[in-house]
């Protein structure tokens, strides 16, 4: 974990809670319970993390140790300030990096908001915590609370082993047989997919990923958690694989696509000697489900229960050493394998009570992120609490909120007839609804037998200053586009494009994506977008099923697409013949029957078509 923490995009790889308490309490008892368990308990064979160039050495140095604040953190704040400001400082919290070599790697800090209002915040990296932990922590303070209040001694049973037990049997587990064969199961499992999950931007994908997430809060009630439990029932199915299933329905629907895969946590704590052991034991299962738009819901929740349960019976490959062994290329501006994320966790048997304390959860932001798109959920006994989180390169955070309601409105849709078909289950929320049909509603006289370029010509002319494109801080005008798109048609018109014409687009999002689009049909052609982020084979097997004539594209994106120069335009390259060019409207005799473009879905093979 931690090498890979050092290979973007995995920049964040902590956990963090934070428990309130509305009651006077002596912070001394606390800091005792946190110094137990971490030098006591489960500090016993600790490790610490050196690096020696490549080499992570294992050492016996002393990492589970808390931070000692000298008092707790109290504000002379209006009430109303006092949370935004906690708020603030538990993010500085979860965004300061850990130092492996001198420790520790767990902070605990308890802010004091009022003489009867606290907030314990833990912070803890990865390398020696999972979520499961979490569930230990709080059993055990339970247990401890009352016992050190009293001057007790510790009623907790010692543990029949370390998690340096569990790190030295997984080092030579990994070395084994039957490693080989977990391994050849996952490889066969993910074969043939080599498309990343595509999801609708708000702008372009950065070359290097920052591990940064925008998330919005999702409160599910104990009325709609209870109905999506039965919903399972009817496909012999667990609220995780309820869940779950909704979500490959949300991104098929965002995306498009019907092949996907979606990692997800497993505890990976198949031997009862390690169950009451803090520690990183939780392991990532990439799982691959086809997405039939036609099938009723409930049948697509029976598939996945059934790939759900092949991937647990195969849970103990370890996610780093999987993407090794499938060899997969290094993309810094994406996730491996899975850009999809999803967890349930069953917390409704969590303690609400250390000895005589009563606390509450208090919601915690993870500012970080490595995938495009996560969704997880904690179920308590009121209902379930959750979030939906995108990736911040690409996203801004209103498509954050719509994504949040609109996850809410599809569990609501399954909730009320599971029966549906996936592509009849309603998705966007009434207001969004309406907003829509304002944007979309026609005003005004227009002809729509006319081709889009001429209705495109008709409000250049009426606006030629005025502002047509806005990207990258750059701005275009209508004259300025429509004199581009007429010079680029001119060109192709040059090169043998004509009416019915396919013409690639192997463009980023920018100002020529447009302009080429425009310049394609004022040419009389058809155009075919080509994703750069689609896999060569993918974009190769487009090119030549769709008959493509030419290429637009830049020099760098040659690789991408594969396309001879002879039947490659690479607008970077014919600047200067584009400036030669008119900019006036070509001649042409399209008309509004004409195709005017080629667009390939994913195939339910995996095969586009």
């Amino acid at each position: 974990l931690l090498v890979a923490q050092r290979l973007p995009p995995l920049d964040f790889t902590f956990d963090d809670a934070a428990a309130r308490a509305r009651r006077r309490q002596q912070i001394d008892e606390c800091q005792d319970l946190l110094d137990y368990l971490a030098g006591n308990r489960h500090g016993k064979e600790p490790l610490r993390y050196d690096e020696a160039n490549t080499l992570v050495l294992l050492r016996l140095l002393g990492y589970l140790c808390a931070e000692r604040p000298a008092k707790p953190a109290d504000w002379r704040l209006p009430e109303a300030e006092r949370e935004p400001r906690l708020c603030e400082h538990i993010r500085a919290m979860t965004v300061e990096p850990f130092n492996f070599h001198d420790g520790p790697l767990f902070r605990a800090r308890m802010f004091r908001l009022a003489p009867e209002d606290h907030v314990l915040v833990v912070v803890v990296h990865h390398l020696i915590w999972d979520g499961w932990s979490f569930d230990l922590f709080y059993d055990e303070i339970s247990s401890l609370y009352e016992a050190f209040r009293n001057g007790q001694p510790s009623p907790l049973q010692p543990l029949p082993v370390s998690y340096g037990d569990f790190a030295a049997w997984q080092r030579g587990w990994l070395q084994g047989d039957r490693l080989r064969a977990e391994v050849d199961h996952w490889r066969k499992h993910l074969e043939g997919h080599d498309e990343p999950l595509s999801l609708p931007a708000d702008r372009q994908r950065p070359a290097k990923m920052s591990s940064t997430g925008i998330t919005e809060w999702l409160d599910i009630s104990k009325e709609m958690t209870d109905s999506l439990h039965e919903v399972g029932r009817r496909a012999d199915a667990t609220l995780f694989m309820t869940l779950l299933s909704a979500f490959y329905a949300f991104l098929w629907k965002h995306s498009g696509q019907r092949d996907l895969v979606v990692g997800t946590p497993v505890r990976a704590r198949a031997h009862a000697e390690v169950e009451r052991v803090m520690g990183f034991f939780v392991n990532a299962l990439a799982i691959r489900q086809r997405v039939d738009e036609n099938a009723r819901f409930l049948d697509l929740v029976r598939e996945v229960r059934t790939i759900v349960l092949d991937g647990f019976s195969h849970q103990d490959v370890p996610f780093e050493h999987l993407v090794r062994e499938l060899k997969v290329p290094r993309d810094e501006s994406r996730f491996p394998v899975y850009q999809a994320f999803f967890s349930l966790q069953d917390a409704r048997q969590r303690p609400s009570q250390w000895g005589n304390l009563t606390h509450e959860r208090f919601p915690v932001f993870q500012a970080g992120l490595a995938e495009d798109c996560s969704v997880w959920f904690v179920e308590r006994s009121f209902g379930m609490i959750g979030s939906v989180s995108l990736n911040a390169d690409i996203f801004n955070r209103e498509t954050v909120r719509r994504y949040r309601d609109r996850f809410r409105r599809l569990l609501e849709a399954v909730a009320d007839d599971p029966d549906r078909r996936v592509a009849d289950l309603a998705m966007i929320p009434d207001v969004e609804s309406e907003e829509i049909g304002r944007y979309s509603s026609v005003v005004g006289d227009v002809d729509l037998t006319k081709p889009v370029q001429s209705l495109f010509e008709a409000q250049a002319a009426r606006r030629r200053k005025g502002e047509a494109i806005r990207f990258g801080g750059r701005s275009m005008s209508y004259g300025q586009l429509d004199g581009r798109a007429n010079r680029l048609a001119h060109l192709l018109l040059a090169r043998g494009v004509g009416r019915g014409t396919r013409v690639g687009l192997c463009l980023e999002r920018s100002e020529d994506m447009v302009a080429a689009m425009l310049g394609v049909l004022k040419a009389g052609g058809a155009y075919l977008p080509l994703d750069p982020a689609f896999p060569a084979s993918r974009l190769a097997f487009m090119v030549e099923d769709a008959g493509v004539g030419l290429v637009i594209s830049h020099s760098s994106l040659a690789e991408r697409h594969g396309c001879s120069a002879d039947k490659t335009l690479n607008l970077d390259e014919a600047e200067a013949e584009m400036a030669r060019q008119p900019a006036t409207r070509p001649a042409s005799a399209v008309s509004g029957q004409d195709p005017a473009y080629v667009l390939y879905t994913s195939g339910s093979t995996g095969r586009p078509k």
